[in-house]
């Protein structure tokens, strides 16, 4: 239901509230997967050790400013020989790893800076 709520998709996450505001359109949402694969290893994880929360900025939507609040979940490998003990789940389709910008705001600056360049 609340999936309709928002004009954009978050491939992989499961929204869980959307805030309509005057100024600002807040849309919290988690990971669906319950695994994830290590990127060091490429062992598939389900032991979660701890969650946290990204707010990567991205486009306004009908001249509201959108604040996306996403719950991510570490992991832990448990492949022995991996070096890499503790791993963040990768949700490339959303936002890049330590990107600070969703990746629906880093192609629209991409394509606007090669139009103005």
């Amino acid at each position: 239901m609340l999936k309709n709520c928002i004009p954009f998709e978050l491939p992989g996450f499961r929204i869980r509230s959307v805030e309509n505001t005057d100024e600002r359109l807040i849309i919290s949402a988690e990971a669906k997967s319950c695994r994830a694969r290590c990127p060091e290893c490429q062992v598939m994880s389900r032991a979660i050790h701890s969650h946290y929360l990204r707010s990567p900025r991205d486009l306004p939507v009908s001249g509201k400013r959108v604040r996306l609040v996403l719950a991510v979940r570490r992991f832990r490998c448990r492949y022995a020989a991996c070096s890499r003990t503790i791993f963040c789940e990768r949700l490339p389709r959303v936002v890049a790893v330590s990107a600070q910008q969703s990746v629906r705001l880093a192609t629209a600056l991409e394509k606007l800076s090669l139009a103005l360049g």
